[in-house]
């Protein structure tokens, strides 16, 4: 046998209980200027009808407005992640490969394509390992959040080792002269020591790492691995450009000052920004469920 429902204690609750649209705050205030200004009960319910009809009209446009906007930013994902491809390929050719002029590889711009998004991925989970230490983070992040976060960064890892490994087999296999002037530079004297370096530690040591569930899910060592992943970028696009430039593979002191003052004008924009806007995508349909504490 249920329990009958509890009796509402005043006029508000009594309102709420029929399942009226109002918040508390509206349903006082209408009660209060009831009892001021002595509305008879036709009065009183005519003003009822007037503001349910005002906040469910309401609630029926946000909502459209907020589906409205779901569907013009899922109808422009796909097309712009594939502008971004191509974008993005142009860029790293006309910027980086053009310091080869007599060298070319179709596959080049998709190999900083995985590079941004190792860097993203990264600069992601130490974002949000940070935001969890305080509120209104604290209580929202959870360790599945962070896993896979963590199986993200793994993937962009082998998709990066998988363009490059195949650019560099292609190369190997076709043996033609013009081709192999750009590993010829890079694979051999010092900069063969800084090839060796990339391969192990830019796939090798983060790929045997990701591979494990309790790393992923940890939230002291997960961020470091992230940290990591961007040093090692910049590792790698040095190795991608300086050789063109010189045989020697010990950096200057510009090598050093102007990835730091880059970095540091990147960080602090993003950091003003970030002040400034929510946390949370609070016009997400889906935000009660990626939050909803479960494991999995």
């Amino acid at each position: 046998m249920t329990s009958p429902d509890p009796i509402p204690a005043t006029l508000s609750d009594y309102l709420r209980h029929l399942g009226l649209f109002h918040t508390a705050d509206e349903l006082n205030d209408l009660v209060a200027r009831a009892t001021q200004h002595r509305w008879s009960p036709v009065v009183l319910l005519e003003q009822l009808a007037k503001a349910e009809l005002h906040a469910r009209t309401r609630q029926r446009v946000e909502r459209r407005l907020k589906d409205a906007r779901l569907r013009r930013f899922k109808m422009l994902a796909g097309p712009g992640i594939i502008l971004y491809v191509f974008t993005l390929s142009f860029a790293a050719i006309d910027w980086v490969m053009s310091i080869s002029p007599h060298w070319a590889s179709t596959i080049y711009g998709f190999l900083f394509v995985a590079g941004q998004l190792i860097s993203a991925m990264s600069l992601m989970i130490a974002v949000v390992v940070l935001l969890s230490r305080t509120e209104p983070m604290a209580g929202l992040i959870q360790k599945r959040h962070i896993h896979d976060l963590g199986k993200l960064l793994l993937a962009f890892v082998m998709l990066f080792a998988y363009f490059d490994f195949s650019q560099l087999l292609i190369i190997w296999s076709g043996n033609q002269p013009e081709e192999i002037t750009f590993y010829r530079s890079r694979l051999y004297g010092e900069w063969g020591v800084v090839a060796v370096i990339v391969l192990v530690f830019h796939f090798f040591v983060p790929f045997f790492l990701l591979l494990s569930r309790d790393l992923k899910r940890n939230y002291r060592l997960l961020p470091k691995v992230a940290i990591w992943m961007i040093f090692i970028r910049l590792v790698d696009l040095f190795w991608m450009t300086r050789p063109e430039f010189t045989s020697r593979a010990i950096p200057s002191w510009i090598d050093f000052v102007v990835p730091i003052a880059l970095i540091g004008l990147w960080l602090a924009f993003f950091a003003f920004n970030l002040q400034k806007l929510p946390l949370l995508p609070l016009g997400d349909p889906k935000l009660a469920e990626a939050i909803a504490h479960h494991e999995h």
